[in-house]
């Protein structure tokens, strides 16, 4: 054999070894690039699952609330409307940082997009609409904020059937379960989800309907008062003397800037008056102001009048008086 024939065969054997070689690579390439893009589907798959438990729990409270709305009157409906509005916003904010998944489940990943945006945004508008509502029963603008959160939510209750489609041409086997059905306004209640009968429902319970009503709930002294002399309490000597005045928000609206006024009469005739505002009361919440050192003398008669500014819907509680006697020297 010569030696160019020797050469040549083993040109031949180094240039199948490299066939192979690349064969083997691009083979390892394709199985690896497999596994990672079936490990970021697996990830989109487990983020969009947790979303859509998300949304189906939410759907859930909404259904609840609208299905006992007389039950749980204003305050209650107020809080929850909160709750989905900030829950919505949550969810898209997560599905956002999700990112992009591979292959087919792209356009599924649009339509989850439009869900999110539409769930929230139409949250957002049927809060609005059901606290006007509330406030007036024929205010014109609740109703449209009602009709287009209505709609709004039916979108985005449309686009995530168009992703539950997509899904269908996906193996989600692995997830263990499948995604859940979200209807925000599921198909057969139309009654429960219109405008116009969430209105007459508002107007039949009195306590859907905002009521606007601060107390002056409590009036303490400090130092206390000790004892009594001619039937009227008697507050002892002291380097100072403070008023701490606890306001109640005992409506069913929420109430802020408030004006506090205290007037110190003085058996003389002499008046001192002091003013503090206080901040946002909630239903069902109270702050305590404090009026610090009052000019008080001992010996002498005093009448400490607290009263809230402006008017409410029940002005019986809106002032309070006390009167005591400042204890003498000795």
């Amino acid at each position: 054999m010569s030696y160019q024939e020797v050469r040549r065969r083993r040109r031949r054997r180094v240039l199948a070894a490299l066939v192979g070689l690349v064969v083997i690579l691009a083979v390892a390439y394709a199985v690896t690039r497999s596994q990672s893009e079936g490990q970021v589907s697996r990830e989109y798959l487990d983020q969009a699952l947790e979303f859509a438990d998300g949304e189906a729990e939410l759907a859930e409270r909404l259904a609840d609330m609208l299905a006992r709305l007389e039950q749980i009157g204003r305050p209650g409906m107020a809080t929850i409307l909160d709750e989905l509005q900030v829950g919505t916003a949550a969810l898209a904010g997560d599905l956002e940082e999700a990112g992009s998944p591979p292959g087919g489940l792209g356009s599924g990943d649009l339509y989850l997009h439009i869900a999110a945006a539409r769930w929230h945004d139409g949250l957002v508008d049927v809060r609005r609409g059901l606290l006007a509502l509330s406030q007036s029963p024929e205010d014109e603008g609740g109703r449209e904020w009602v009709s287009r959160g209505l709609l709004d939510l039916r979108v985005g209750d449309s686009a995530f059937a168009g992703f539950l489609d997509v899904l269908a041409g996906v193996d989600t086997a692995d997830l263990g379960r499948e995604f859940p059905v979200v209807a925000f306004v599921p198909v057969g209640e139309a009654t429960l989800y219109d405008a116009e009968s969430l209105a007459l429902r508002l107007v039949a319970s009195p306590g859907l309907q905002a009521t606007t009503n601060l107390a002056v709930a409590d009036l303490r002294l400090d130092p206390a008062p000790v004892g009594e002399q001619v039937g009227l309490p008697v507050v002892p000597l002291s380097e100072s003397l403070a008023a701490e005045v606890t306001v109640a928000n005992r409506g069913t609206a929420r109430v802020a800037g408030t004006e506090v006024t205290l007037d110190l009469l003085s058996q003389d005739g002499t008046v001192h008056q002091d003013r503090q505002s206080i901040g946002a009361l909630a239903p069902g919440s109270a702050a305590t102001v404090v009026f610090a050192d009052l000019p008080v003398e001992p010996g002498r008669l005093y009448e400490i009048i607290i009263t809230l500014a402006g008017g409410d819907d029940d002005p019986s509680d809106d002032q309070m008086r006390f009167t005591f006697i400042r204890n003498g020297a000795g």
